[in-house]
This record gives structure tokens, sequence and C-alpha cells, in this order.
């Protein structure tokens, strides 16, 4: 009697399934359309570097001058909606990684071309030694991580348990096209104001640092963060 019930309540299931009204060409379709998107995100992945690079460009230029705009940061918000934290990465991602020629930004230089441009904002402190290290496989935490201790790297290499926990760190999913639109803000980070021979060039962009400084401070993207002045020497 239970037997007969299920074998009933199995056909019952099977009449009442929806039959979908699909053909071999609608899911051949599917497939191509799923393609299309992804290859969607790949160019959208691509696309900041276009932006940066006519960012920069026009930064430098001060062709934002042409429309009556004071900085490229009131230009940018004006024009693209782009935040001042924004334009401020896609300037500074050009500046360390592009491939300038003649005052031009061509584009990223060859050996950052698979980096994604939230990786190259947090490694825009990092040394050069430091750089050559990373690989566009890493995290953004990853990169954060190693960016405030790079010799645990270096020093602990062969040690297996060290590896392990690089390799369980959580895998990222697909970014949405808006993380190359507007960079996401940097959770942490320095930022390089000038570079100075001697004292005295510190002396007279005093008003220059003081500027930034306060900026930084009043502005509404870093809110949030401990914004500080930090003095490093540097050699080469």
């Amino acid at each position: 009697m239970g037997e007969t019930k299920q074998k009933n309540e199995i056909s019952t299931d099977l009449e009442n399934a929806e039959v979908l009204p699909f053909g071999k060409k609608d899911f051949n379709a599917y497939n191509r359309l799923m393609a299309n998107i992804e290859k969607g995100f790949t160019k959208a992945s691509e696309a900041y570097v276009t932006i940066a690079c006519n960012l920069w460009q026009i930064n430098r230029n001060e062709y934002f001058r042409i429309d009556s705009y004071k900085t490229i940061a009131d230009f940018a918000l004006e024009k693209y909606e782009l935040k001042k934290s924004t334009v401020h990465n896609y300037i500074k991602v050009v500046e360390k990684f592009g491939d300038i020629v003649d005052g031009k930004a061509l584009g990223l230089k060859e050996q950052f071309k698979d980096f994604k441009c939230s990786q190259l904002v947090n490694m825009l402190t990092f040394t050069p030694e430091q750089i050559e290290q990373v690989e566009p496989s890493w995290s953004v935490r990853q990169i954060i991580a190693f960016g405030k201790a790079p010799l645990l790297l270096e020093d602990t290499e062969d040690d297996d348990n060290i590896v392990d926990a690089v390799a369980s760190e959580p895998e990222e999913t697909q970014d949405d096209v808006s993380e190359f639109l507007n960079t996401p803000d940097i959770v942490s980070g320095r930022t390089q104001l000038l570079e100075c021979e001697d004292f005295e060039e510190i002396t007279k962009n005093r008003d220059v640092i003081l500027n930034a400084f306060n900026d930084m401070k009043k502005d509404k993207n870093f809110k949030n963060k401990k914004v500080r002045l930090v003095v490093e020497l540097a050699f080469d």
C-alpha cells in the first residue's frame, strides 16, 4: 500500500514538473551570452587603464582649465562623477606603474598589465624590491599584509605552515565592474607627496605639504581614516 502511494506521488510530481521549452539552440545561445558577459567583465577590468591614462594626461597638461575647472578632481567629479580619492588613485597608479614616453601615458608597463587596479593601488607605497615579489594572483588582502610585513614572506618561504596559511586565503570572486570604474578606497596606505634632495626643498614646499595634509583630513572619503604625516628616508 505504502509503495503504491509513493509511486503515485512520484507520477504526480513528474506530471506537475515544469517543462522548459528550450532546445539545443537555446542552450547554445545561453552559453554564448554568458561567455559574452565574462568578456564584458574582462573589458571592464581593462577599462581603468584607459581612464587612468587619460586623466593623468589631462592633469599633466592642465587641460581641465579649458572648461574653467580649478583641479583635475573638480573636472572628474563634474564630468564623470568620479570621487577625488578615485582620481588620485588612478593618477598615482599611472605615475608609478605606467609606460610614460615623451610625456604621454601609453598604458601600464608590461610587467604590470596582469594586475588589477585595486592591487596596484595598494602597491603604491612599495619599494621596487617589494613590487618584484608581488604576483598578479595575490588577493588585495595578501598584498596589504605583505606591505605591513614584507620580510615575513622572504624569511619563511620554505616554511610549509606559512605556505599553507597563504594558500588557505579565501579566493576572490568575480570582481564587480564598479571595482574598476570606481576604485575601492585604500584600506590603509601612504601617498608620496614629493621627493626632496635636501631639507631646504622640504621647507620651500611647506605650504604644498600642509595643504595636501589638510585636504585629506577634510576629505569625506578619508573621514574614518587616521591621517598623519610620515617622514621617511630613501636610498637606491
